[in-house]
């Protein structure tokens, strides 16, 4: 079975279709699976936000999951990234300016988009799908 593209998922998940839910093919990754959903932060509702719950990297620490967050963000979707294991990666995301939802077990963490905070409890979930330029990502040297 042919896994769809990142864009693909954002795309038909922008139009409510279903599964919300999928394995997608993002170069520079092994493995990326993600949610559409609605959640809320805090006592705020915030619609279509992407959830990573799952990724892995070709290549850890040369900038792929940086570059894909920064591509996410300046398109205006809101990020929450699920159960993190990995206390470097607690750190990193921290520094990325991530924070910690409250609940129990693994710590999850959000990050809403800057430029598009009327997001909040009002948009109906589309959002550009224009594709990121993830081939040639960033090299950063603290990952």
């Amino acid at each position: 079975m042919r896994l769809q593209t990142l864009e693909e998922f954002l795309e038909a998940t922008g139009r409510s279709c279903w599964p919300t839910n999928a394995y997608v093919k993002v170069p520079g990754f092994k493995e990326l699976y993600v949610r559409r959903t609605d959640r809320f932060l805090g006592d705020v509702l915030i619609k279509g936000v992407l959830d990573i719950a799952r990724a892995e990297a070709t290549r850890p620490g040369k900038g792929v999951f940086t570059a894909l967050v920064t591509d996410l963000l300046e398109r205006g979707i809101p990020l929450y990234i699920e159960c993190v294991q990995n206390k470097r990666f607690v750190k990193k995301l921290e520094s990325m300016g991530f924070t910690r939802a409250a609940h129990e077990g693994a710590p999850s963490f959000f990050k809403l988009p800057s430029s598009k905070m009327n997001l909040i409890g009002t948009t109906s979930g589309r959002f550009s799908v224009k594709g990121p330029n993830l081939s040639n990502p960033p090299r950063m040297e603290d990952e």
